[in-house]
């Protein structure tokens, strides 16, 4: 694998000095093991960098959907940050991969909304909730809401 990305980050050279540079209209398949190996490949070398922030980025679990990289990050400073970079992972990864159509592709993660309980009377509707039993016996020993 090291040997690949050595030849393809190589620039091709034709014997008048013209640069050639790696198709990128290639689209060969690969296999979600071959994009997670690149995946830790690019973070260690932000790790090595001391780029923290990257690297929280980086450094969680990613899905394969077709030839898109979905990624879910926290909120939207991290979909900021990661575009600073996005390109340059985009170049490494379908440069090494040899597919042109590769995208990364970022959604904010849902967070499950929790009300949060307050008063004795949200705690009691709370439980009552869970436990219909608990609502009987206020009603048999004659006692009101807490307002």
């Amino acid at each position: 694998m090291k040997n690949l990305e050595r030849e393809i980050n190589k620039p091709i050279t034709k014997s008048e000095g013209e640069i050639i540079l790696p198709d990128l209209t290639e689209t060969n398949e690969f296999s979600f093991q071959q994009l997670e190996v690149l995946w830790k490949n690019y973070l260690q070398r932000y790790k090595e960098k001391g780029l923290a922030s990257e690297c929280l980025i980086l450094d969680r679990q990613i899905q394969l959907d077709g030839e898109n990289i979905v990624i879910r990050l926290d909120n939207v400073i991290q979909i900021d940050q990661l575009n600073n970079f996005k390109m340059d992972l985009l170049e490494y990864l379908r440069k090494t991969l040899k597919n042109g159509n590769i995208n990364i592709v970022s959604h904010i993660k849902e967070e499950s909304e929790i009300k949060k309980i307050y008063t004795g009377k949200e705690k009691y509707l709370f439980l009552a909730a869970q436990n219909p039993a608990i609502d009987e016996l206020r009603l048999k020993l004659g006692l009101d809401l807490i307002s």
